[in-house]
């Protein structure tokens, strides 16, 4: 009896410490736009020939200047993407991330948890 009674007192203590946080963490990804506008700058304000390169089959493909005025717009496809940085679209990424000892790198490749929702596949 005394057991049963100690059993009953403490069951709520146990069942409330034993419960799982389901808080999730705030995600904080690194801004992919900002590494791309970073690169886009570089290449803006150097000497590079800009080149732009479209295939029409795997045999066959055009090669054309772009002239620097017309860069950033070009660029522009690659920047009009979401900010992983703001938790509110990280949310909805996942980051996985490898090492490739070929080129010795770390890769980290975000994919968005619900595809048919997201515009962006992989960043």
């Amino acid at each position: 009896m005394k057991n049963t009674l100690t059993l009953l007192f403490l069951a709520p203590f146990i069942m409330f410490a034993c419960k799982s946080k389901n808080k999730e963490e705030e995600k904080r990804y690194v801004s992919v736009i900002s590494l791309i506008k970073k690169q886009a700058a570089h290449i803006d304000t150097s000497l590079y020939a800009i080149v732009k390169v479209v295939s029409t089959d795997s045999l066959h493909s055009d090669t054309t200047y772009i002239p620097r005025e017309e860069f950033m717009a070009a660029a522009k496809d690659f920047t009009d993407i979401p900010d992983l940085s703001d938790p509110k679209v990280a949310k909805r990424f996942k980051e996985e991330n490898r090492y490739d000892s070929l080129i010795k790198k770390v890769i980290i490749t975000y994919t968005p948890i619900a595809p048919q929702n997201e515009t962006i596949l992989k960043q």
